[in-house]
């Protein structure tokens, strides 16, 4: 038997062999892709996960890795406590505007937001995102006024009411 005819039309064959690595291309990149989704849906519950050991190269293709916010939960929670404390002490909003725009939004705006509960996805403009950082952050001290003013009332009910 020859290779002509135990393989058939030699091209047809390499044909055949080039679909067949293309129809395999096309699942491996589905898988990655697949698998590039899951891990960005951990990053966003886990933040930040421990890279596993021994790994030299990043899971998603060797691409830059999103950067995390250097502003961590704790310290955006600690910013959002100054400015409204600010807000509430001087009532005016200019210093807590001046600072939320001399903060990048992803480093600083966006994990103050997340803090704030404003959604993960399609943020504004950052100009918008500073009015509405401002907004939660004045309906929060109006929050704590009302609350400080009824605990009061009801303080003063109780001791002169008896």
């Amino acid at each position: 038997m020859t290779d002509d005819n135990f393989w058939g039309d030699k091209a047809e064959y390499i044909q055949k062999l080039a679909s067949e690595v293309a129809g395999l291309k096309g699942v491996v990149q589905d898988v990655s892709q697949q698998i590039r989704r899951i891990e960005r849906r951990i990053d966003l519950v886990l933040p930040e996960k421990p890279r596993e050991k021994g790994r030299k190269t990043p899971v998603n293709g060797g691409r830059r890795p999103a950067k995390a916010p250097t502003m961590s939960e704790i310290e955006a929670r600690q910013t959002i406590k100054r400015l409204t404390d600010k807000l509430h002490e001087r009532g005016t909003m200019e210093s807590v505007q001046a600072e939320l725009r001399s903060m990048t939004v992803k480093h600083g705006l966006t994990p103050i937001a997340r803090e704030l509960g404003m959604t993960n996805t399609a943020l504004p403009p950052k100009t918008e995102l500073v009015l509405n950082i401002i907004t939660r952050l004045r309906q929060s001290v109006m929050l704590t006024e009302n609350i400080r003013k009824m605990s009061r009332v009801a303080e003063e009910e109780e001791h002169f009411g008896n």
